[in-house]
């Protein structure tokens, strides 16, 4: 009978195990003038995209060179986190293409692919 109980509790605990092995994550800063090109993001790890755009005039553009079918991306926008697949742009104005993000704030891209890197592209274009 314990082997079943034991049994019973194996799958909880090795999903509580799962959840404790995040991802690497490096981060960077994005400024407007100061592209970043060439974000290596190896598999099974991750970047934190820190930004800030003005938002009445910029946007934040994210896009992989690679194209990795594994990547997401996770960001807020009043308070609620919304997801999305790369490439990705970043507006705070209805005049813009792109998804609604607060003007500063994180971008979390994440490679979930097993194999492949990523190489990234973030910046903050002029509208």
């Amino acid at each position: 009978m314990k082997f079943l109980k034991y049994f019973a509790i194996l799958p909880l605990a090795l999903s509580v195990v799962n959840v404790a092995q995040a991802h690497e994550m490096k981060e960077y800063t994005l400024t407007a003038g100061a592209p970043q090109y060439n974000i290596q993001v190896p598999a099974d790890s991750g970047a934190i995209i820190k930004y800030s755009f003005d938002p009445y005039t910029q946007t934040v553009h994210c896009v992989d060179n690679n194209y990795v079918a594994a990547a997401s991306s996770v960001w807020m926008y009043n308070g609620q986190y919304y997801y999305d697949k790369l490439p990705i742009t970043l507006k705070d104005d209805s005049h813009f293409q792109g998804s609604y993000a607060n003007p500063t704030g994180h971008l979390i891209i994440d490679n979930n692919s097993k194999l492949y890197s990523m190489n990234l592209t973030c910046d903050i274009h002029n509208m």
